[in-house]
């Protein structure tokens, strides 16, 4: 497929793309996941970030993809696209976690009819200790400043003393429950709630 001049080929379940050393960039190298529209959005993405923003990727370089960290590792020619593992302890090859949690933000968003309103990975999350444990939570997202998320998230063993309550970034909390990921990209004035392995999310007045 073509997007914006640039070739997007699969062949042996890798996706290359050609053409981006037109605009002063190696060209890139995505593995497959089981989901190919999930990693050609990530593919025009990047194209995007590249030729809309003007930005080259180069070697060891990070960004954040929904609420997963990328790394542009050299093979050869070209830079492969590389993914914290489920645990955010080491790199691995492909994005399948960074395009599976971004497809279901936006369809958990797509589902209540809101606009994703993603935080990142260096904005702090407020959580009680059955959250961080896994137990089922309820979650609600304030107006909140520039280092926060806005996201408070208890469980039903939270006694209600706001000085038991964590403050951790989502760096440290994603990995731990990734469960909760899909909820994150809700808007402000928005709840869920997680109960017996269903979940709700509604507006509410704050």
């Amino acid at each position: 497929m073509k997007y914006k001049l640039i070739e997007i080929e699969k062949n042996d379940n890798v996706f290359i793309t050609r053409n981006l050393e037109r605009f002063n960039q190696k060209n890139l190298r995505l593995k497959a996941s089981n989901n190919e529209e999930a990693d050609l959005n990530l593919l025009r993405f990047l194209v995007d970030y590249i030729i809309e923003e003007n930005i080259m990727l180069k070697e060891d370089a990070t960004i954040t993809y929904g609420l997963w960290s990328l790394k542009f590792i050299s093979d050869k020619e070209l830079l492969s696209i590389h993914e914290l593992n489920a645990d955010f302890s080491d790199w691995v090859t492909g994005a399948k976690n960074a395009t599976y949690y971004l497809e279901l933000q936006r369809i958990v968003c797509k589902e209540i009819g809101v606009k994703s309103m993603l935080p990142n990975l260096n904005q702090k999350i407020v959580v009680d200790n059955g959250t961080l444990g896994g137990e089922e939570v309820q979650g609600i997202r304030y107006d909140a400043p520039p280092h926060m998320s806005g996201w408070y998230i208890t469980s039903d063993s939270y006694n209600g003393d706001i000085n038991s309550l964590n403050v951790i970034d989502l760096f440290s909390f994603v990995p731990r429950r990734r469960d909760l990921i899909q909820f994150l990209a809700l808007p402000v004035g928005y709840s869920f709630e997680v109960k017996n392995g269903n979940y709700d999310a509604w507006a509410i007045n704050l």
